[in-house]
């Protein structure tokens, strides 16, 4: 294991390349790192804070498998990379137009690489999570997005209405349901699967 900033591309590559030379080439790339400063409407969202959100959530996962690039064309035994995007994207909820710009951004990205990699037999494709068990959803900030009346909006407060936004009954997906995709789509038996946007979000793109 190694820690790097997916906005320092000389950090990305460092742990990259300590990897390759501990465990062999790269096969797989799952470009997972993400933040998300909900609840300003767009024209407030300082340039600061957009800078951040597009640098980590876009930028980060381009330098990712950039930086993974030369192991896997080097070994010449194709592989797959997902992106993790977010079923945000198809449905544009308010007070993050930061975040939806940039995971729609991978979106289109995932095709153009899709398209290039093809003849290496290198696999591309997105998985769009809805509301994971996280704290990426479990913060006061987001919190406070879906119940803005209360000071201090609680876990109780939210959790209806985090479950109101499925089609499925519950409020949130748990981790291992993302982490299942994943596995399916590096495995063999997506072998024929590339280019695709897999949502795993309860049905929540429907509501």
């Amino acid at each position: 294991a190694g820690h790097a900033d997916v906005r320092d591309a000389a950090a990305v590559q460092r742990v990259v390349d300590q990897g390759v030379e501990a465990l062999g080439p790269v096969h797989i790339v799952v470009a997972n790192a993400g933040i998300i400063c909900p609840g300003k409407v767009f024209w407030k969202i300082t340039d600061e804070q957009w800078t951040d959100v597009v640098d980590v959530n876009l930028n980060g996962v381009w330098r990712t498998v950039k930086a993974a690039m030369p192991s896997m064309l080097g070994a010449a035994k194709g592989g797959s990379i997902i992106l993790i995007s977010s079923a945000a994207t198809q449905r544009g909820p308010m007070g993050t137009a930061d975040y939806i710009a940039a995971k729609a951004g991978l979106l289109g990205m995932m095709r153009t690489m899709a398209r290039e990699l093809s003849r290496h037999e290198i696999r591309v494709n997105c998985v769009l999570p809805g509301n994971v068990n996280t704290d990426l959803i479990h913060n006061d900030a987001m919190y406070r997005q879906f119940r803005p009346e209360l000071e201090n909006p609680t876990l109780e407060d939210v959790e209806p209405l985090f479950r109101r936004t499925m089609l499925l009954k519950h409020p949130w997906a748990e981790v291992d349901d993302i982490a299942n995709a994943v596995a399916f789509l590096a495995s063999d038996e997506a072998r024929y699967v590339t280019s695709i946007e897999m949502p795993v979000d309860l049905g929540g793109i429907l509501k």
